[in-house]
């Protein structure tokens, strides 16, 4: 009797010294793959270092989003509920560090902790040494890596960590109740591998302690029904946390668990369908229910306690999975069967994501936005696997991962839309860099394992193959330089806008600045990265393209006016709201609801009549105030293919703008801009200084105009179209000509402007 406890307290001890090293090697494993991917990120830091980079002592920020997460966190704008607002918020609070060096930082920080979870399935099928290369390649590949550099404090930060995290968990869940091997496979293969395990895996080295079976013997000892569903109360966290920092993410998270259902249909061994429903049933209520989740699992953990033969004789499992499957649609609409369709439609270029219920042919912004444009299939290498070499390497390593590990193949999705992005978009391709990271890492420990290679040898190779493939990043890594979306001058004049206008006022500047707008100005912003869609897209474009002043005024009001009547009509007492209240009401009141259901040749005479018919509007109009800039000018030709666009036929007709880049050399006396490219006769010529713009003009028969900057050595030609709109104009004209309609009250020339909407 002593004997055997004393032999047992030997094997308890053998197998916790057997456990904390595998936690020791998890350990350096993330710490080996995470440092560099840090390090990486903060190659760009001795660059930040100019003042011209930074305003009321905090960083620029490099992406239009990071501003909106800033907003929020001041409970300003429509994000100021959503889960990154809060995290920052909350930082700001712990830590007295101002929101926008802590968005600053946080991607260089917080980005590359998704070697955790990569780090966590090589560990789990016994190759803790393949996460560094792994981890390194899921938070360096370049698709990631250009998404979360230092300022691009968005939401990126966790949308790798996050679905990597679900899909480990899902692969932890399935392994146990899966077979080690395809379904095709013999019983008498299989049989031999179940004989003589342990064997393999002493010749081999391989340490499977940290799943507690190995992979290739899972199927020795089922689960119970009680473990099946306490694990996949794991694996519904993840996907709950997923869901509430990334609610975006609910396609790509339904994608995987159906793989997930794939995976289980074909490999499953004999375990009670009852089972794997309530299971099912645990992870689908934690992705979309809520706090409803807790009663539903907690129903189900309690039954199988107390109750175990009343959970397989009266199918609680299957009827609980039929509750979720029913509550889905009941407490989240069809949108949870739509939103795993129509997202990769509306991606795809495919579908347009118009209302249904407009019949104006409005603008679609998709094509302009950089991020959901296409890239070639080397691009698509570049950024999903850094070299022609790692791709073709980690493709073919990850299907012998499948070979050998079967439910591996619920990380499919993930490199499916990594590539797909060449049709989907380039934000897709931060996918792929983990999976074929994995194919790379772990499909080497696989071989070298076959080659009876030993643990510690392994190690050693895996870091030799890790040197190259760093290097191969660092070479592009470290000529990146900081790129702020708004120059300092704009945050500037934001930011006096704060001071200079009342708290309910409306800033019309065009989208892609309306978060910074919301951030500086803290006030409500015409269109911004979520309202960039039609109703606000066309009349913001409209404001900006227009040569008529009159009709900029009045398309301002008339929009205004829309949002104004319906916060009225669908807020009881609304006209007792402060001002703050209105402010935030705007956000949630859509624009143009009655002319978007105007026909378009309607709608399209209505627009023209007001640029010719002065209306009498409402006195209680918020105060409107238009917002130019010279960054603008980069963006100047498809506001004016938004602007000049036709309700009727759905299509645009831009005009013409373009950068001249070199040196140039300006003939005053023929009205010739003379570049490398050859000379260019002029029509007129704005020269811009410090103080004014001096104006020339020639009897030219070509209509193209120059605006030449002297304070940053920028020289624009555009055709009459762009040249005469008020982004233009009221920007470097006198603002006195613009007087019967608009009032300047902020002057930066020639780099912004604000004026008021009389």
């Amino acid at each position: 009797m002593t004997m055997i406890y004393r032999k047992n307290i030997t094997e308890s001890g053998h197998l916790s010294e057997k456990r904390l090293n595998s936690l020791l090697l998890l350990a350096i494993a993330c710490l080996l793959a995470y440092l560099p991917a840090v390090g990486i990120r903060l190659l760009e830091l001795p660059f930040w270092d100019q003042a011209s980079l930074s305003f009321n002592g905090e960083p620029l920020m490099g992406t239009h989003d990071a501003y909106g997460w800033m907003a929020g966190a001041k409970g300003i704008g429509r994000w100021a509920d959503q889960a990154m607002c809060g995290f920052l918020s909350i930082l700001h609070t712990l830590t007295g560090l101002s929101i926008g060096t802590l968005n600053f930082w946080l991607p260089a920080i917080v980005a590359p902790l998704a070697v955790i979870p990569v780090c966590l399935l090589c560990a789990f099928w016994g190759y803790a040494e393949a996460g560094v290369i792994a981890g390194f390649i899921a938070t360096t590949s370049f698709g990631f890596l250009l998404r979360t550099r230092l300022g691009f404090g968005d939401t990126d930060i966790l949308t790798l960590f996050l679905p990597l995290l679900l899909t480990t968990a899902l692969i932890c869940w399935l392994t146990p109740i899966t077979r080690s091997r395809w379904i095709v496979f013999n019983k008498k293969s299989v049989s031999k591998q179940k004989k003589q395990p342990s064997r393999k895996a002493k010749k081999s080295g391989q340490d499977h302690s940290l799943s507690g079976d190995s992979p290739e013997t899972s199927s020795d000892a089922l689960p119970s029904v009680a473990s099946i569903w306490w694990r996949a109360f794991g694996v519904g966290l993840a996907f709950f946390l997923y869901m509430w920092f990334y609610p975006s993410g609910y396609p790509v998270a339904m994608y995987i668990l159906m793989i997930a259902v794939f995976v289980l249909v074909f490999l499953k061994q004999s375990v009670d369908w009852q089972a794997i429903c309530g299971g099912l049933a645990i992870i689908l209520a934690f992705g979309k229910l809520g706090w409803l989740a807790l009663p539903l699992a907690g129903l189900l953990l309690g039954a199988i306690s107390y109750a175990p033969d009343f959970c397989s004789k009266r199918h609680l499992g299957l009827f609980v999975l039929v509750l979720v499957l029913i509550l889905y649609p009941l407490l989240n609409g069809w949108s949870v069967v739509t939103q795993l369709i129509d997202p990769i439609l509306s991606y795809a270029k495919i579908a347009s994501s118009q209302d249904a219920e407009t019949l104006i042919k409005f603008p679609s912004v998709k094509q302009s936005i950089r991020e959901v444009q296409n890239i070639d299939f080397s691009q698509l290498i570049f950024r999903t696997g850094i070299h022609w070499t790692v791709f073709a390497a980690g493709l073919l390593g990850f299907i012998l991962i499948i070979w050998h590990y079967p439910p591996a193949l619920i990380c499919f999705p993930l490199l499916l839309l990594a590539c797909l992005s060449f049709k989907l978009g380039n934000r897709f391709s931060m996918y792929g860099g983990p999976v074929l990271g994995l194919g790379l890492g772990v499909g080497l420990s696989i071989l070298l394992q076959k080659f009876r290679i030993t643990t510690l040898y392994r190690w050693v190779l895996q870091l030799m193959i890790t040197i190259p493939v760093a290097w191969l990043v660092f070479s592009t890594a470290h000529t990146l330089r900081p790129g702020p979306i708004i120059p300092k001058t704009y945050a500037s004049i934001l930011n006096q806008s704060k001071k200079s206008t009342p708290i309910h006022a409306q800033l019309w500047q065009w989208w892609d600045y309306g978060f910074a707008a919301q951030y500086y100005a803290e006030r409500y912003s015409f269109g911004d990265g979520v309202a960039h869609y039609g109703p606000y897209l066309y009349p913001l474009a409209l404001v900006h393209s227009t040569p008529s002043s009159l009709q900029a005024n009045q398309v301002m009001k008339y929009s205004a006016q829309s949002q104004y009547r319906q916060i009225m009509e669908d807020r009881a007492g609304a006209d007792e709201l402060n001002r703050t209240k209105l402010r935030s009401l705007y956000f949630t009141a859509k624009p143009l609801p009655s002319f978007s259901k105007m026909k378009g040749q309607e709608a399209a005479a209505l627009i023209q009549s007001l640029s010719r018919d002065r209306r009498d509007w409402p006195k209680d109009l918020p105060p409107l105030y238009l917002v130019l800039s010279w960054e603008n000018m980069k963006l100047a030709y498809w506001i004016s293919y938004f602007g000049n666009w036709d309700l009727v036929s759905g299509k645009g007709y831009p005009g013409k703008i373009q950068r001249i880049r070199g040196k140039v050399k300006l003939d005053l006396n023929e009205g010739t801009l003379q570049t490398q490219n050859g000379p260019i006769k002029l029509k007129t010529m704005d020269l811009i200084q410090k103080e004014k713009a001096y104006h020339r003009s020639w009897p030219a028969k070509e209509n193209i105009h120059a605006i030449v900057n002297e304070l940053s050595q920028e020289v624009y030609i555009m055709d009459r179209t762009i040249y005469r709109s008020m982004m233009i104009q009221m920007l470097i004209k006198d603002p006195g000509d613009y007087k019967k309609h608009f009032e300047l009250v902020i002057d930066n020339f020639p780099w912004a402007r604000v004026y008021r909407v009389k």
